[in-house]
């Protein structure tokens, strides 16, 4: 998946900056900001087992050493450049730990749930995604959540979000949206990138930065279409913006997957 820029530079005028006003999606945005996305390269059937847990991480450490951590469990919901597809712990701090490098299918059950996690930090070896890792040994469910039942069959899709407020509650997280999609302006990005609009139901806009020659082929020709935007939501300088995103044409449910997409 190509990378995506979003429409205002960051609070200090860095158009390369890491977005502000999300500091639990600055490891992952830096990361994919400088391309520095995965220390996976294994060819398709070698996928690490128990959703892509990192080979280089340290053998477990005796128990009375692990680390403990609550926070909301996510996965990103589509995959990333180089197939990086993370699995994090989103803590109240607004920092983020990076449990795997690919979904856990034996933990979709408790995406968007409060967990806790026990388990070790360590220090990737050679290209990695700029993020705390961590390797969980054990995830459960923090206490007071409701029983989720079993794990789904598939990765459960993002909540869908009708509003700009309700988007907002999203940065940092995924979601679905349907919008309407605008117009393309200059990007401060450079010469070379524009600005996506696109329109919300109830006025509201968010971004997403493209190269334009991706512009003029994908979104130029769709300009005033209702379109679904599947993605990870982020803000800059208090605009809205998707970094990955899916984007399918008309109103779908579940962009990417019943429904192909036009773009991702």
């Amino acid at each position: 998946m190509r990378w995506r820029w979003f429409a205002v530079a960051a609070a200090a005028g860095c158009v390369s900056c890491t977005p502000t006003g999300a500091p639990q999606v600055a490891p992952e945005a830096e990361a994919r900001e400088e391309g520095e996305l995965t220390q996976d390269e294994r060819e398709p059937g070698q996928e690490p087992e128990q959703g892509g847990v990192d080979e280089d991480a340290p053998k477990q450490a005796p128990a009375a050493d692990l680390a403990v951590y609550e926070g909301v469990l996510d996965m990103d919901r589509a995959p990333a450049g180089k197939r990086f597809q993370g699995t994090w712990l989103r803590r109240d701090d607004g920092t983020s730990l990076l449990l795997s490098y690919r979904p856990m299918p034996e933990h979709y059950h408790l995406i968007e749930r409060r967990v806790v996690v026990r388990g070790e930090h360590y220090s990737p070896q050679g290209q990695a995604i700029m993020a705390e890792h961590f390797r969980p040994v054990a995830i459960e469910l923090a206490a007071g959540e409701p029983d989720p039942g079993p794990p789904p069959t598939e990765l459960p899709l993002p909540p869908r979000a009708a509003t700009g407020e309700a988007l907002r509650a999203r940065v940092g997280r995924w979601a679905e949206v349907h919008a309407t999609l605008v117009e393309a302006r200059p990007s401060r990005r450079g010469s070379d990138w524009r600005e996506v609009v696109f329109r919300m139901d109830d006025g509201s806009e968010f971004v997403a930065v493209e190269a334009e020659w991706v512009v003029d082929k994908t979104y130029r020709p769709r300009f005033g279409r209702r379109v679904t935007v599947l993605g990870s939501v982020y803000t800059e300088e208090g605009a809205l913006g998707f970094g990955t995103l899916v984007l399918c044409e008309g109103e779908v449910e579940g962009c990417g997957r019943s429904t192909p997409a036009i773009r991702r």
